[in-house]
């Protein structure tokens, strides 16, 4: 039997606000967490506020520039506004004089229609190109592979902006958001030095990278924190009368679970990416077994009719969006949506009524912590 004073599940950006903030006031944590879920996704940029552990864990890993400097280019050809974005992407001001440039083989990035429609909307001139790496796969690059690539040898595509730079005499260059995985900042570092110019990426589409880096930052901080990690997924809770006694957790690399017992139990699997609520013929949560709602209809999810859940023709967001576990005012699940247990709380987008998006995720991880230890 493993024995922790908190035991959290989920390894998202509601999970690890929760993680660091308990670790912080003197708790003994240990993070159950399976494959990366929805935080994995992020464009680069995210609204709302940013607790302070979280902001100063990211911009210690150079992946946060708290003041963004006007809207950042999307390569759907919007310009977004966001409270927070990496710095790679702060550093992608669309301005006159600046050159958008793309990568032959990397097609969802179309520099010529994207410095048309960012400048449109910004009431800027831009320029575009595009430049071709050495050894370029026939079918084209994946982003994984060719952000791989730039961090394994920055030097052909140094060589390949500094033409740019010096044939279209551009200000500024933006880029598609591949400029390595761990090492973003400093590829940035020697681009800008080899060019002369300053360097950023767009924001980006899935699959992508900067949602890798956030999920690798992340990591990193719970291992700076002490926090124990484990990789597995969480099979089953054992409930005795309104307590959680023991989670029997299934690691990575084993077939047989082990019991893990803590004092309290945080539940932060996100929604549908990271596996918070799942379908078999009902919408359930898998763990401890609570009962979905679509809370803004008042209704458990199974007993909404399935042509509001998804009615295309709406002025707000889908109830889908929206539906997920109880909780009390003190953040406690309900398992049944009436009597909560009294040592597992939920946060993120586990919950109904939460809306997407990393601030408010993480915001709501740290409340929860904050709410359970006053209890």
């Amino acid at each position: 039997m493993q024995r922790t004073d908190l035991l959290v599940i989920g390894g998202g950006i509601a999970a690890v606000a929760a993680a660091l903030e308990a670790r912080a006031r003197g708790l003994g944590v240990t993070v159950v967490k399976r494959a990366p879920g929805a935080t994995a996704l992020s464009h680069g940029g995210w609204a709302g506020p940013l607790p302070e552990r979280i902001a100063h864990a990211l911009v210690q890993q150079h992946l946060v520039h708290v003041d963004p400097s006007g809207p950042l280019p999307h390569p759907d050809g919007e310009l977004r506004t966001y409270d927070f974005a990496a710095a790679s992407h702060a550093a992608a001001r669309v301005e006159t004089g600046a050159c958008v440039v793309g990568i032959e083989g990397l097609p969802a990035f179309r520099p010529t229609a994207l410095a048309r429609m960012w400048g449109d909307a910004a009431g800027a001139e831009l320029a575009s190109d595009v430049i071709r790496l050495p050894d370029t796969p026939a079918t084209g690059w994946a982003p994984l592979a060719l952000a791989r690539a730039v961090e394994l040898d920055p030097a052909p595509l140094e060589a390949a902006l500094r033409d740019v730079a010096e044939r279209t005499r551009c200000t500024r260059i933006i880029l598609p958001a591949v400029l390595g995985v761990d090492s973003t900042a400093q590829i940035r570092e020697r681009l800008e030095t080899g060019t002369g110019v300053p360097a950023g990426e767009a924001l980006a589409v899935t699959p992508s990278i900067p949602g890798w880096r956030l999920q690798r930052a992340l990591d990193r901080a719970l291992a700076e924190a002490r926090v124990n990690v484990v990789d597995g997924r969480v099979a089953d809770a054992t409930i005795e009368r309104d307590r959680c006694s023991s989670v029997a957790v299934v690691r990575a690399d084993a077939d047989r679970p082990e019991q893990y017992q803590a004092e309290r139990y945080l539940l932060a699997t996100g929604r549908y990416v990271g596996g918070g609520i799942v379908a078999d013929r009902v919408f359930a949560e898998p763990v401890f077994g609570a009962a979905v709602w679509v809370d803004h209809l008042g209704e458990r999810f199974e007993e909404v009719d399935p042509v509001v859940l998804t009615d295309p023709v709406r002025l707000e967001e889908q109830p889908l969006l929206r539906a997920g576990v109880r909780v009390d005012s003190a953040h406690r699940l309900k398992r049944d949506g009436a009597d909560a247990l009294a040592n597992v709380w939920a946060a993120g987008c586990v919950r109904a009524g939460v809306p997407g998006g990393l601030g408010t995720a993480a915001e709501d991880g740290v409340r929860a912590v904050t709410l359970m230890l006053e209890a």
